[in-house]
């Protein structure tokens, strides 16, 4: 997956560098050496905190339960550190590791891919100059058959593009499956609601599409940049390391952590309203 070639002449970052890596699985972490040399293996978290500056936790499938106990050796430090979706689970999870950073001083991120794309920096341009009009509507869609538990991980990613082009503040979820479909609508107080295409059919793998509809305009965009999917993946994984390291350098939070809990809402208040005939949950039936 990782192409050194792909530099955006940016990478290396000259004054960044990865030293220590813990992983439970141990064969694991030695392979990690492999593809990075010069990385030491740590044998636990709590050795790992007292050697480096900062602390990325990623996580490619597990469900977050295990997140809160991996990121606060490091937090309890004050260290700057980065908390993979799903951050925290459950909101009371998510919560539970918003407020232990803040006890500590400890500037924390959590993202999701989708928010560091091309595309999605574009949009946002788009939105804040004003040219054609405010967002009115977002379709916020993703390959790969839906299921209820792949909701829970990676339901996580079309839910942080509504919330990262339209605002944190979502009332209330409806979501309806059936088979590898699925559809879920995110509704505001004071605008149109925002949607979910979890299962969007595509002819060639894309993984996710988002269309953003300003008053006077449709912005449609893929990961790729230039048809080149690999690209467009490599340039948004840049995007969010370079994020993290600019939070890790001036201690300030690129996230609002009312985004961050507002995610892990709408995942459950969605799943909740699976399991009740698509009704719509508002989020403080789940918070």
């Amino acid at each position: 997956m990782r192409n050194p070639q792909y530099t955006f002449d940016q990478l290396p970052f000259p004054d960044t560098r990865i030293t220590h890596y813990y992983d439970a699985d141990k064969q694991a972490a030695e392979d990690f050496t492999v593809a990075f040399p010069g990385v030491q293996v740590a044998k636990s978290v709590e050795e790992m905190v007292d050697q480096v500056d900062a602390v990325w936790l990623g996580d490619a499938s597990g469900y977050g339960d295990d997140h809160f106990d991996l990121v606060a050796p490091g937090l309890t430090r004050g260290l700057p550190t980065f908390c993979d979706k799903p951050i925290g689970e459950t909101p009371a999870g998510t919560r539970k590791i918003l407020e232990f950073a803040r006890q500590h001083k400890a500037p924390l991120m959590s993202s999701s891919l989708f928010r560091h794309e091309w595309g999605t920096e574009a949009a946002l341009r788009l939105r804040d100059a004003g040219e054609f009009g405010p967002i009115e509507h977002v379709v916020a869609g993703l390959q790969g058959g839906y299921t209820d538990n792949g909701w829970m991980v990676y339901g996580q990613h079309p839910a942080w593009m509504v919330v990262t082009l339209m605002g944190p503040a979502v009332e209330a979820v409806s979501l309806y499956a059936r088979e590898n479909d699925c559809h879920a609508l995110l509704t505001y107080a004071d605008q149109m609601p925002g949607r979910i295409w979890y299962g969007r059919p595509s002819a060639e793998f894309l993984y996710n599409h988002t269309e953003v509809h300003f008053t006077k305009k449709k912005y449609e965009f893929t990961p790729a940049i230039e048809g080149d999917f690999w690209y467009g993946h490599h340039y948004e994984m840049f995007r969010m390391a370079a994020t993290f390291r600019e939070m890790a350098l001036t201690g300030v939070e690129p996230v609002p952590h009312e985004e961050i809990l507002a995610v892990t809402a709408i995942i459950h208040a969605g799943a909740k309203s699976r399991q009740e005939q698509s009704r719509l949950v508002h989020l403080e039936e789940v918070l």
